[in-house]
C-alpha cells in the first residue's frame, strides 16, 4: 500500500516488479495504489540508475535480478566441465543459464571455441530485445514456460505498428516442447542454436534428512554455424549431453 512517503514508494515499486519478472506501468500502479506519473517517475530513475530495466515487455529488475537469482555456486564447476564437453563435441559456445522460470538474463557459463570468445563476451543477444524472445532457442525455451510474456509481445508489436509474429514463434515453441528441445534457425546470419530446459537439484547434505527439494530451473543451450553439424544430430546430442548437466546433484 502507498505510504506516501518516497523510500516506501520505491520499495513497492521494487517489490510489484520482482513479482512479475517483466510488468507493465498500469500493472504496477494497480498493485501499489501509487498514481501512474509517480510510478513512471521512480520507474524511469530507477532504470537511469540500474537497478531495474525497461523492454518491450515492461519493468524488470536491472542489476537486483543478478543479486536475487543465481546459481547455486557449488554446482558451476561441474557446469563448466559438462559444458566444455558439449563444446568439444559441436563447437561453437556452450552456455548455461540458470533462470529458465523468469525472464531472459545473460548466461550464468559460457564456454566457446577461441576465435568465438570475443563474439560471447561483446555480441550475445540483449536479453531486454524482442528479438531474443521470438528469434532464438534460449527465448523459445522461455515462452514454454511464460506463454503469458507472448501476449505482452504482440501488445508491443501493435503499439509499435510492428506485424506480430506470436503465431509463429508459438508453433516454433509447440515443436520444442514436443521433441524435448528448442531449436532455431537465423539464415541471415548462418547460425543454428538449440537450448534444453530441466532443473538441477543440489546435492544431499550428509547425515541430515529433508523433504524440501529446491530444485533450480536451468537452460543448457549450444550455438554453432549451419556447416558445422546437421540439425537433428545437433537437437539429439545437445539433449543427451544435456541430461548430465540438468540432472547434477
Amino acid at each position: 500500500m502507498d505510504d506516501h512517503t518516497v523510500i516506501g514508494r520505491v520499495l513497492e515499486i521494487l517489490d510489484a516488479v520482482g513479482s512479475r519478472d517483466y510488468i507493465g506501468l498500469a500493472e504496477i500502479t494497480v498493485m501499489t495504489s501509487i498514481p501512474k506519473p509517480t510510478v513512471r517517475r521512480i520507474a524511469e530513475d530507477l532504470v537511469r540508475r540500474g537497478k531495474l530495466e525497461r523492454s518491450p515487455l515492461g519493468y524488470g529488475l536491472g542489476s537486483l535480478r543478478n543479486i536475487a537469482h543465481q546459481a547455486p555456486p557449488y554446482h558451476l564447476a561441474s557446469v563448466g566441465t559438462l559444458l566444455d564437453s558439449l563444446r568439444d563435441r559441436f563447437g561453437g559456445v556452450a552456455w548455461f543459464s540458470s533462470t529458465s522460470d523468469r525472464a531472459l538474463t545473460q548466461p550464468t557459463l559460457a564456454v566457446s571455441e577461441p576465435p568465438l570468445r570475443s563474439l560471447v563476451a561483446t555480441a550475445w543477444p540483449d536479453p531486454r530485445s524482442r528479438q531474443t524472445f521470438t528469434q532464438t532457442a534460449y527465448g523459445h525455451a522461455v515462452l514454454a514456460v511464460r506463454p503469458d510474456l507472448l501476449d505482452r509481445l504482440e501488445f508491443s508489436e501493435r503499439r509499435e505498428g510492428i506485424a506480430p509474429r506470436q503465431a509463429g514463434v508459438a508453433e516454433h515453441v509447440r515443436q520444442g516442447l514436443d521433441r524435448g528441445a528448442f531449436f532455431f534457425e537465423d539464415a541471415a546470419s548462418g547460425w543454428r542454436c538449440v537450448a534444453v530446459r530441466g532443473e538441477i537439484r543440489p546435492p544431499p547434505v550428509p547425515h541430515r534428512e529433508s523433504t524440501q527439494t529446491n530444485s533450480v530451473g536451468a537452460i543448457v543451450g549450444v550455438i554453432v554455424p549451419r556447416v558445422h553439424t546437421p540439425a537433428h544430430e545437433l537437437i539429439a546430442g545437445a539433449r543427451a549431453m544435456s541430461e548430465s548437466v540438468l540432472h547434477l546433484g
